[in-house]
């Protein structure tokens, strides 16, 4: 990823911040995890404000200042683009996604959702959305590095992970094997903490539907496996990927022709599958450390049987 690193901007770029910046910084992850965690539920100020362990007017000031979007429109632009991927991904009533996203009307949700996207909802879902009347129109060959002959349908447990975030298009994110990578400065603050990984697993984990979000405002998480003993502290965040069954494919190429590979299994495999996307992030693993070695990525993406839940 490129663009913002959260966990380590560089103090060159808010000079006039000093020591207080690892404090800011820590406050407004600390408030994005919260945010991300209640989405649906009601969200007020003065709550992120006891998230973060400062003053509302503090914190309103200094999550502007660092992510370039005050906490409101911050938390409505993620309300709405969960919904337009609600309604690109699944059936589900309109109205009812407009009361998840926290709007008590059809008519509020869809001004809303028109002022985002320039588009109601309605005719985003049969512009946008996954199914078979849209696939003639969208059919695409098979990308070269990956063969869905090969997909594995499996039911996983949740694995839990250490992790840093970043902000930026998915395509410029630096590959694990970097020296200076977010996975590697991860483990090295594992080791830090007396906690010697000889064979991390590393993650990427996909917040954002890169046709629907900003590419400035994409969430990427650079993770690593970690045994239950780890603990969450000032530098080292914790989360766990959810339960739940998974299409699984390899990539064969490069970290770069990823996107390419997730579109078709999202857009095109599905389709002609057994199974639906379920609304949580796709996540890869890295089965070696030099991603453009053939065979060294493996997509993660949520599923789950059309016509019932799991």
């Amino acid at each position: 990823m490129g663009g913002q690193h959260l966990d380590y901007m560089e103090l060159a770029h808010y000079p006039s911040w000093g020591s207080a910046l690892e404090s800011h910084i820590t406050a407004v992850r600390r408030v994005c995890k919260y945010i991300h965690d209640h989405l649906d539920e009601t969200i007020d100020l003065e709550d992120l404000a006891r998230v973060a362990y400062i003053s509302p007017f503090h914190l309103h000031r200094i999550f502007n200042r660092l992510l370039g979007e005050n906490l409101k429109a911050y938390v409505r632009r993620l309300r709405l683009e969960r919904s337009a991927y609600e309604l690109k991904i699944g059936d589900k009533p309109i109205i009812q996604i407009a009361l998840d996203a926290g709007y008590n009307a059809h008519e509020t949700f869809t001004r809303a959702f028109r002022k985002h996207f320039g588009i109601n909802p309605s005719i985003f879902r049969k512009k946008f959305g996954i199914d078979e009347e849209n696939q003639g129109r969208r059919d695409c060959a098979e990308p070269l590095w990956i063969d869905t002959a090969g997909v594995e349908i499996k039911r996983l447990a949740s694995m839990r992970f250490a992790y840093l975030r970043l902000i930026g298009p998915y395509i410029s994110c630096l590959t694990p094997e970097s020296p200076n990578s977010p996975w590697r400065l991860l483990v090295k603050a594992l080791h830090m903490r007396k906690i010697c990984l000889t064979d991390p697993k590393f993650l990427g984990i996909c917040h954002d539907d890169p046709l629907i979000t900003d590419g400035n405002h994409l969430r990427f998480d650079a993770a690593v496996l970690i045994p239950d003993e780890v603990n969450e502290d000032a530098l080292i965040k914790v989360d766990h990927t959810e339960a739940g069954h998974y299409a699984i494919v390899n990539h064969r190429g490069s970290f770069h022709h990823l996107e390419d590979s997730y579109h078709f299994m999202m857009h095109h495999w599905i389709l002609n599958s057994n199974y639906r996307l379920r609304n949580i992030p796709p996540f890869e693993i890295y089965k070696n450390s030099n991603q453009n070695s053939d065979g060294g990525i493996d997509i993660y993406i949520p599923v789950e049987p059309k016509g019932r839940k799991i």
